[in-house]
């Protein structure tokens, strides 16, 4: 029966387009990085790659001063510091995220930094507009201080263009970041998690007070992290089946990596998530519903495997839960102080074991 279950996984993982064919034992395969099979597609990306390949057609019969949104605000604010009462009269506050949003969704349709840069197809433009935090995206830059203090306003008096740049960021950014969340982030991923924890960080901090586009996509990051519990049993399979079933260590190996990035990956949203609701889901869930089983397995069969992946796990603990959050990650710390304490004494064991250490004692646990 398991060696029936066990196949069945491995040529499952493998028609995913997953390489099987891993040399040395767990430990290699965890640190080697694997392929992987290539990104799903995207429904529409063809049509919005040729949006972006020919986007500078859109302007060609326009004068140069209406291609570009700088151009464009420096020209409105102009008119508001020579005609201040006639730019209020015309409710150009009110047409403004209008009149600046097919520039701004333009951008916006080039940003999408769970994507690689190098899986990009040769007309998608900028390569790193894919990965450009908010502020430093044309729109962000040309808007950023339209409306503000010093700007033209009336000494006093609240401006109502100073909202320009939350309006743009709730109605435009904050949908594109649901759609990212939605269709294309991997929450085993911690290098996705990473970045998508800093582009919602950067939307909540310019977004209006109140915003249910934001509140939306937090509740799908919760969401997803929840989902991703799912996705990251590791097999307890016997030694015999992984002698008899071709790429089933491969397969483990990737079964780890995927919780251990799950519990890397969930650890970052501390402060946009409540810190009960993360321990229940990184810690309770994750490590130790689905890892530590498979760890104590590898306690006398493979310590060095062993001690690789709780380097990795400990390692990839983020500063704030190092500053106040230890009780939290009581499990994983008391397993990993057990762990080396059975080591003592171990010459081959030395190296790793003492990278283990130095981990534990800058999170208060080392000797």
């Amino acid at each position: 029966e398991g060696e029936r279950e066990a196949m069945d996984a491995v040529l499952t993982w493998q028609a995913e387009g997953y390489d099987s064919h891993l040399s040395g034992g767990l430990a290699e395969d965890f640190l080697r990085a694997e392929p992987g099979p290539p990104p799903p597609v995207v429904a529409g990306r063809k049509e919005v790659e040729e949006i972006l390949e020919f986007s500078h057609e859109i302007c060609r019969d326009a004068s140069e001063e209406f291609c570009s949104l700088d151009l464009i605000a420096r020209r409105i604010e102009d008119f508001k510091h020579r005609a201040r009462a006639a730019y209020f009269q015309a409710y150009v506050p009110e047409s403004l995220p209008q009149l600046v949003s097919p520039y701004v969704r333009l951008e916006l349709l080039r940003w999408d930094p769970l994507r690689p840069a190098q899986r990009q197809s040769p007309g998608s433009g900028d390569p790193g507009a894919r990965e450009k935090p908010l502020e430093s995206m044309g729109w962000h830059r040309a808007l950023a201080r339209y409306g503000r203090p010093g700007r033209g306003g009336e000494k006093g008096k609240p401006d109502p263009d100073a909202s320009l740049l939350g309006v743009l960021v709730d109605k435009l950014a904050l949908p594109r970041l649901r759609f990212l969340v939605q269709e294309c982030w991997d929450p085993t991923s911690e290098p996705q998690s990473r970045v998508l924890r800093r582009a919602v960080s950067e939307a909540a901090a310019a977004a209006p007070d109140g915003s249910e586009a934001l509140t939306e996509v937090i509740l799908l990051v919760k969401n997803g992290l929840h989902a991703s519990l799912e996705g990251c049993s590791v097999p307890l399979w016997p030694d015999r089946v992984a002698g008899l079933v071709p790429g089933c260590r491969g397969f483990v190996a990737h079964a780890v990596k995927r919780a251990a990035g799950a519990f890397a990956g969930a650890l970052l949203f501390d402060g946009l998530l409540d810190r009960p609701t993360i321990t229940k889901l990184a810690v309770q869930g994750i490590f130790c519903g689905k890892l530590l089983p498979y760890l104590r397995t590898l306690t006398r069969s493979d310590p060095e495997s062993l001690a690789r992946i709780l380097c990795r796990l400990c390692g990839s603990v983020p500063t704030a839960w190092r500053q106040s959050g230890m009780e939290e990650l009581k499990p994983l710390l008391d397993f990993a102080c057990d762990c080396r304490r059975n080591w003592q004494g171990n010459e081959k064991m030395a190296g790793v074991s003492g990278e283990l250490g130095k981990l534990l004692q800058s999170m208060g646990r080392g000797a």
